[in-house]
């Protein structure tokens, strides 16, 4: 896997011949990632971001961090141990897999680039002006170590606890640092790297072979690597035309290695670092449109033929093969596997099982740029000159159709099969009532290019373009009302989309954002969630958004504000039960939550209860829910808040871990009198042969409910006494030397 601004994670399983996005739903820039196996995993990033995922990436779950600093590095050395660093000086630590982190002491604050355990106490972190600490009790403590040089120290690499080397320099003037242990990292000396520019990262696959990665600003090809074969005793360059910054290298063993950098570049070695070619996806595409069929089928196209197709809700995201390498303009699938997408060169491509495969057709070299199917066999293609093409039978055959102008036509879209409006240059609408057998020339009030369309019925239309300009219809266009919004940084909105009549969202370059929820007759402005251009939206739910842009931006927007704005949402362990408390702003229209517990070792999210709502509240309110009897472990849990109306939304997922028991006990059945059924709970501290046993008043045995062994933890069992007369009856738990019995009553 690898990271990067604004919330980007990419991951590999064949050995980084492909790429796919993987939606980690939250927009901070992600600095550091440490991979346990191939499904555990932690990322961290800005404002205190750790994100752990413990299935390969499809799910990200964030968890609470002591700090706000930023965190731009992180180590494990199992499943359980970690730490990471950050700005001034930060240090936070985990002994439960994530499940809770806390501070440790730092002797400096200065910044730190970069941390490395060797084991689950012996640990290295390094930073700015030649920072060096050392632990060697996990971060009880960590003492200042030497390093002998005040420049910036990027990277640290060790192979074992005495063996490892650390990497950094400057900018201006160019230098460059290469600092080498033998014990532990009490003393280091350095080296000799052969250059004066920037490193960055560093890695070595035994205690010989090691690579460094960086950048050269004084050079056309400023991305820098260099490589030692004997402990760092001597570095020479790998001569590569890499025309961006390395940011990080990792090897897998003696050959096989990634560096990844600036602008999603990502370079491969498989000969221990003598040639890097660059992979085939080394550059994020553009991607210019995005259209989901439903809340879990999406496809993103883009520059360069570019296909990205999603079929879990937009976690994940895989390339596709289009067969060309034009630039995609538009996309549409009427389900979930029978889609089209249009090119700039004219070719039209179709798909019927879900994009794995892509058949292509000319429709000429008319420089197509807007693109809009109402269903799988009505579509229109607008662009040059005024150009617009009609098929009625899926693509298989195109029809010209009049426009009346020659300006460049940008967007079009048809609310049915005979209602639909085409947009362009100097503030072009045309309308068409019959299926564009006619197209009318409408009334913009604008000469400013307009970009994007889109109606939510036949009458009311929104239209967007040049200097955030907005245009509104509610009577089918013969009268488009103006809006000018100031958005800074903006200079003109992309694309606009509606999820109904009211909820709506606009974005464009700069990664300005606008929102709508009454219909587009205010808009307000979102806080941006990318410094990319945004060239393509959809909505998926409510409050689900996505945006598509430059350099491979995918990002998955999800409002918890709407209509119910949760302030917290946090879970605490006590004794057998695990209390979850959360705190609403505001409420509208709120039915209640539903709480999702998500199942061990599947990706089940089951429902373990209900809490009742408010509806409408303008007031601070907190709600709790107390999930009993559960046994030792680590678990997550999800709000699903659902509306008056039906709609839902959900929480973020939080951790909690549930510790052991620590003492032996047999709880009291509930309920009790009962019929015909109870439940009996009883407590483990650790794992004992177990025996539970219901007993008559004669003392004659009638039932075994428990035999065997138990690991430790909190067990609850059922008793259905439907075959037993009413009458006092007596359990017995028998575990390892602990014995207890209690009373109950059947009463029928």
């Amino acid at each position: 896997m690898a990271v990067g601004l604004l919330g980007e994670i990419i991951k590999t399983t064949d050995g980084g011949i492909s790429w796919s996005i993987q939606n980690s739903h939250t927009s901070n820039d992600l600095l550091g990632i440490s991979l346990t196996d191939h499904l555990r995993g932690t990322v961290v990033g800005g404002s205190g971001t750790i994100l752990r995922t413990t299935d390969g990436g499809t799910t990200w779950i964030f968890q609470s961090c002591p700090k706000s600093n930023y965190l731009t590095s992180v180590s494990f050395t199992d499943a359980n141990f970690g730490t990471a660093v950050g700005s001034k000086g930060t240090i936070v630590r985990t002994t439960t897999g994530g499940s809770l982190w806390f501070t440790q002491t730092c002797p400096n604050t200065q910044n730190l680039n970069c941390v490395s355990f060797a084991d689950s106490i012996n640990g290295i972190a390094v930073g700015d002006a030649g920072t060096i600490i050392r632990t060697s009790n996990g971060g009880t403590t960590w003492t200042s170590q030497s390093s002998g040089t005040s420049y910036d120290l990027k990277g640290v690499s060790f192979t074992d606890s005495r063996n490892g080397t650390a990497v950094g320099g400057s900018i201006s003037p160019a230098a460059s640092v290469v600092l080498r242990t033998t014990d532990g990292g009490i003393t280091w000396f350095p080296q000799n790297p052969a250059i004066t520019v920037m490193l960055s990262s560093v890695s070595f696959s035994d205690s010989l072979n090691g690579t460094a990665v960086g950048s050269d600003f004084n050079s056309s090809n400023y991305g820098v690597i260099i490589r030692t074969y004997d402990g760092g005793l001597t570095w020479s360059s790998q001569f590569e035309s890499i025309n961006t910054d390395l940011f990080s290298v990792s090897f897998l063993d003696g050959f096989s290695g990634f560096a990844v950098g600036m602008d999603g570049n990502i370079i491969e070695t498989t000969d221990g670092g003598y040639s890097w070619p660059a992979l085939a996806n080394d550059k994020r595409n553009d991607l210019n449109k995005v259209f989901f069929s439903d809340p879990m089928h999406g496809t993103a196209v883009g520059a360069n033929g570019s296909i990205l197709r999603t079929t879990d809700g937009g976690n994940k995201w895989v390339s596709q093969y289009s067969g060309t390498n034009a630039s995609l303009c538009g996309v549409y699938f009427a389900d979930s596997v029978s889609g089209y997408s249009v090119s700039n060169t004219g070719i039209f491509l179709k798909t019927t099982d879900g994009g794995f495969s892509w058949s292509s057709k000319s429709i000429g070299t008319f420089y197509p740029e807007g693109f809009h199917f109402s269903n799988i066999n009505n579509g229109t293609i607008v662009g040059y000159a005024g150009s617009i093409l009609r098929t009625t039978n899926g693509g298989s055959t195109w029809k010209v159709q009049s426009s009346g102008t020659s300006n460049y036509l940008k967007a079009v879209f048809f609310s049915d099969d005979n209602n639909g409006t085409v947009v362009g240059r100097s503030g072009t609408i045309l309308r068409t009532t019959n299926g564009g057998n006619t197209w009318t020339p409408q009334i913009s009030g604008t000469t400013l290019n307009l970009y994007s369309v889109t109606f939510t019925d036949s009458i009311h239309g929104t239209i967007v373009g040049e200097t955030c300009t907005i245009l509104k219809t509610t009577n089918g266009g013969s009268i488009w009302t103006l809006q000018q919004i100031s958005l800074s940084n903006t200079s003109y909105l992309a694309d606009v989309s509606f999820f109904d009549a009211n909820n709506g969202i606009a974005a464009g370059v700069g990664g300005g954002i606008l929102r709508t929820i009454n219909g587009g007759t205010t808009w307000n402005t979102m806080a941006n969630i990318s410094f990319n251009n945004i060239y393509g939206v959809s909505i998926t739910a409510l409050n689900t958004f996505f945006f598509v842009g430059m350099y491979g931006t995918i990002i998955q927007y999800i409002d918890f504000s709407l209509p119910v704005e949760l302030n917290s949402f946090s879970a605490n362990s006590n004794g057998k039960n695990i209390i979850l408390n959360w705190k609403t702003a505001t409420e509208i229209n709120n039915s209640g939550f539903e709480i999702e517990k998500l199942l061990s070792g599947t990706n089940i999210w089951k429902k373990v209860g209900f809490v009742d709502g408010i509806g409408t509240n303008t007031q601070i309110h907190n709600y709790s829910f107390e999930d009993r009897n559960v046994s030792a472990g680590v678990y997550s849990y999800r709000l699903k808040q659902i509306d008056q109306n039906g709609n839902f939304t959900y929480s973020k997922i939080i951790e909690v871990l549930s510790d052991s028991p620590k003492d032996f006990t047999l709880s009291q059945n509930y309920p009790n009198p009962f019929n015909p059924n109870t439940v009996i709970s009883y407590s483990l501290p650790t794992g004992s042969n177990v025996k539970l046993i219901i007993y008559n008043t004669l003392g004659q045995t009638i039932k075994t409910l428990e035999s065997g062994y138990k690991t430790a933890g909190n067990y609850s069992i059922n008793f259905n006494a439907s075959d037993f007369p009413s009458g006092i009856y007596f359990y017995k738990l028998e575990a390892g030397q602990f014995s207890q019995i209690k009373k109950m009553i059947l009463l029928k």
